[in-house]
């Protein structure tokens, strides 16, 4: 596919885009239609009927002019053709339905379906009808068509990236400029898109729309939208950095409140959240400082001499119990060689020991089994003692060694005494050595804080009279100058993009002010030449206002500017270097807020504005109403179409919902007289 060749001429001769043809179709395999409508170039009006005695809530309402208007757009590109609700009731309805569209792109002829039912499939064809289109086997995808209208419709257009955040303006964003939602009530010039319509284009922002309409018309610096940006940069770091510097302007204030409270709770210098921080004062905080210090030496005196003493007694102290552990030590030596010497003068039994130790035994059995009495070795044993007994009688040594012995168990049993007797001495002396220990450790606790509070007490105030120094402006605070700095930095660049941008502005000035001539000519002549038209380009928005010696307020008024601000842009798109396809739709205006009289002259202006003086027609202008058009345009040439209700409607019947959404609950259903 190649592109037309470019026109020399700089004025139009048709629409950019228009709408040629619109078909529905109940089904393209096979093919049954529903209805066609045929548009051209210029004014088209599509009437809802009103009937003063039908039974409808709204005559003239429900007939599926919103719905037209949104297949329109649907089939120049958006991916949606109504709220959700008209949507299931055309799938519903229409489950194999499709809308057709003969759309005129830059003088080429694109025949395009789309689906209304459950099918994905979509086509568009270059230079054909819908006929051939919905009988073709090799068709082409809708994507083909979507990529030629973006790049039509987008072509003339000298900046793109323009819209917030650097944002490229896309043909949606256009098309939303040239076909408002009939949910934004034509409030404002810049409501376009209220998320209530399921448009999917809900984001288009007062600042963004007003951009995009410059950038169309030409009277947008490149400039500008990067100066916006940046300034918008700006302001958010100042919030920032204002918000850094008042928590650091009040950082001394802060800081000398909680070192006070320090110096008084902490440490104990007396009168430190009150005292003043000026040095030489007779009861200024240096002052206290110093008598705090002075009084916790002297503690730090005494502290040593009472560790000095107590370290005097735990020697003391511990000198005793260890000679107390020696005598014992001593004593039960002595008692053990005692006990031992009695031992070895004992080991030695006499024969009559052990002739008495067998004769207890007599009735035991021996090793070989029988009777120890009757045991022949036992008795020779006896033999052998009762020779020794006869033998052996007691020497005079041998009564001496007996006397020794008894004599010792007697001094062993009196040491063991004696060794017992320091025991309770000995508890009452480690007893005191804890008790010494203790204090002692209790005085060195104290001597560590005291002279922790020496070392900080210093230093917690040369702090605080630091802070103080800064916040009376006596010493510099040097993250607050930096912070300080960026600010004004930071302001002067503000400052300096605000007066280029009203530099750019003023240069614009005569492009704008022809604009502002062609819609003060449209006011005067929808109206009368009392009225004046006003257009203001600000930096956030471009508004458009009908004034006589002031602006006018009123629903009327409001409508009406919006209604005529679509026309001049419409008015500027015939020529080749503005971005503008050409064609408004405009769907069920308000004329519930106009007079009769101020809405046909609305629409007659429109009409007499279609055709250049050479007869030419570079807009299309699709309109619907509930309005009766004037007399001069009720003729097949302006008003293509009159719905009604019923099999007069759109879709020739009543969308209903599906069986499982009609079965949900309506406000009504519980009550019998409903």
């Amino acid at each position: 596919m190649t592109r037309k060749a470019a026109k020399t001429d700089s004025k139009r001769t048709s629409p950019l885009i228009w709408v040629k043809q619109v078909t529905l179709y109940k089904s393209i395999s096979p093919v049954e239609e529903i209805r066609t409508i045929h548009f051209t170039p210029g004014l088209n009006i599509v009437q809802g009927k009103s009937d003063d005695s039908a039974l409808d809530f709204e005559s003239g309402h429900g007939n599926g002019k919103t719905t037209l208007c949104r297949l329109i757009r649907y089939c120049l590109g958006e991916k949606t053709f109504g709220q959700q609700h008209v949507v299931a009731e055309v799938k519903h309805c229409f489950p194999n339905g499709y809308i057709g569209a003969v759309i005129v792109v830059d003088g080429e002829e694109w025949a395009v379906l789309r689906t209304l039912g459950t099918h994905r499939k979509e086509y568009a064809q270059q230079g054909g009808n819908l006929t051939e289109l919905a009988k073709a086997s090799g068709r082409q995808s809708y994507s083909e068509f979507v990529k030629r209208i973006q790049e039509v419709g987008l072509s003339r257009l000298k900046q793109r990236e323009v819209l917030s955040g650097g944002e490229a303006i896309q043909w949606l964003h256009v098309l939303a400029l040239c076909s408002r939602d009939q949910e934004s009530r034509y409030d404002r010039f810049w409501n376009v898109r209220p998320t209530r319509s399921d448009s999917g284009l809900s984001k288009f922002t007062k600042a963004d729309v007003s951009l995009c309409v410059r950038a169309m018309l030409g009277i947008l610096d490149i400039r500008e939208p990067q100066i916006l940006k940046r300034l918008d940069a700006l302001e958010s770091d100042l919030k920032q950095l204002r918000v850094k510097i008042a928590d650091k302007a009040g950082e001394p204030a802060f800081h000398i409140a909680q070192l006070r409270t320090r110096l008084l709770n902490d440490y104990g210098v007396a009168q430190a959240d009150t005292a003043s921080l000026i040095e030489g004062e007779l009861y200024g905080l240096p002052q206290m400082r110093d008598t705090r210090l002075s009084n916790l030496r002297d503690e730090a005196k005494e502290i040593e001499g009472k560790i000095a003493d107590l370290d005097t007694q735990i020697n003391g102290a511990t000198a005793r119990l260890n000679e107390i552990h020696e005598e014992q030590e001593t004593k039960v030596t002595a008692k053990e060689v005692t006990a031992t010497g009695s031992a070895v003068l004992e080991q030695s039994t006499s024969p009559e020991s052990q002739r008495q130790t067998i004769l207890e035994k007599m009735d035991r059995l021996c090793p070989s089994g029988e009777l120890a009495r009757n045991c022949d070795k036992v008795k020779e044993r006896l033999a052998e003692l009762d020779d020794q007994i006869a033998k052996s009688k007691p020497t005079d040594s041998q009564r001496q060694a007996l006397k020794t012995v008894q004599k010792r168990d007697q001094v062993e049993a009196g040491l063991g005494d004696e060794a017992k007797r320091p025991g309770n001495e000995l508890e009452q002396i480690r007893a005191r050595l804890k008790q010494l220990n203790d204090e002692k450790n209790t005085f060195l606790v104290r001597r560590g804080l005291v002279s922790e509070w020496m070392r900080l007490i210093p230093q917690v105030t040369n702090n605080l009279l630091r802070w103080s120094r800064i916040e009376q402006g006596e010493e510099p605070n040097q993250e607050l100058t930096t912070l300080r700095s960026q600010e004004k930095q930071n302001v002067d660049e503000a400052e300096q993009l605000k007066q280029e941008l009203t530099e750019l502005l003023a240069k614009q000035n005569e492009r704008v002010q022809q604009f502002r001539e062609r819609f003060h000519g449209l006011v005067q002549r929808a109206i009368n030449t009392t009225f004046k038209g006003v257009v203001a380009v600000e930096r956030e928005e471009i508004a458009f206002r009908i004034s006589r010696e002031r602006s006018l307020s009123g629903e009327a008024y409001e409508t009406l500017s919006v209604l005529l601000a679509d026309i001049a842009i419409l008015m500027e798109s015939f020529s080749e270097t503005v971005c503008h396809p050409g064609l408004l739709i405009h769907d069920s205006p308000r004329e519930a807020d106009l007079n009769v009289r101020l809405y046909e002259r609305m629409l007659e202006t429109a009409f007499s504005l279609m055709s250049d003086g050479l007869g030419e027609t570079p807009y299309q202008y699709i309109v619907t109403t509930t309005t009766q058009p004037a007399e001069s345009l009720r003729s097949a040439k302006v008003t293509k179409e009159v719905l009604s209700g019923g099999s007069g409607s759109l879709f020739r019947m009543q969308l209903e919902m599906s069986q499982n959404d009609a079965e949900e609950s309506t406000l009504f259903e519980n009550d019998a007289d409903f």
